[in-house]
């Protein structure tokens, strides 16, 4: 389900030199619903729309210079702001209360379901929903991790002569095993 209640984060790796694409979006023009997309001027754009309040925010960076960029939307009870590479750049605050945003539109990447076609021109990777308002320092050490993992881990040098410690199965730790359901 990507229907957001009341707070609510989305973000996607883009690369476009276009204006006027959709990179998300969860609404059409007569429904409640929610999207992010990059502006006529080559800004940012993220809405948040229940039909009777809305909070619309737009970066003031141009995202549209064929480079990679990590966009976010994040909404926030009736906040919603916009970043970009791990910074805050645009917020607005509805000036009521931002009800559901449920509707039953499906979610798009790269396209919308609004009458005017809306595709993006470019590149969109791991785009991704979670039902959680990311934080600002989340944001940001998410997209320092990903622009230059060098920084994020350390690889030590392989040992030449590692000193094994032979311990028989009956005395073995035990150690639980990990399942990842698919």
């Amino acid at each position: 389900n990507t229907d957001i209640t009341a707070n609510g984060s989305v973000s996607a790796w883009i690369k476009t030199s276009s204006t006027s694409d959709k990179i998300y979006a969860k609404k059409n023009d007569g429904d409640a619903g929610y999207y992010m997309f990059v502006s006529a001027t080559g800004q940012l754009n993220v809405r948040a729309d229940d039909m009777t309040d809305n909070a619309d925010a737009t970066s003031t960076a141009s995202i549209n210079d064929d480079t990679l960029h990590l966009v976010h939307m994040v909404l926030d009870g009736n906040t919603i702001t916009a970043y970009i590479d791990g910074s805050q750049d645009g917020t607005n605050t509805a000036g009521g209360t931002i009800d559901s945003l449920a509707n039953t539109v499906d979610a798009r990447i790269g396209k919308s379901d609004h009458t005017i076609n809306y595709s993006f021109n470019g590149i969109i990777d791991e785009p991704r929903f979670t039902e959680n308002a990311l934080t600002s320092d989340w944001i940001s050490t998410e997209y320092n991790n990903q622009s230059s993992p060098s920084t994020f881990y350390f690889q030590h040098s392989q040992e030449t002569n590692p000193n094994f410690v032979n311990t028989p199965a009956a005395e073995a730790p035990f150690i639980p095993k990990l399942y990842m359901l698919f």
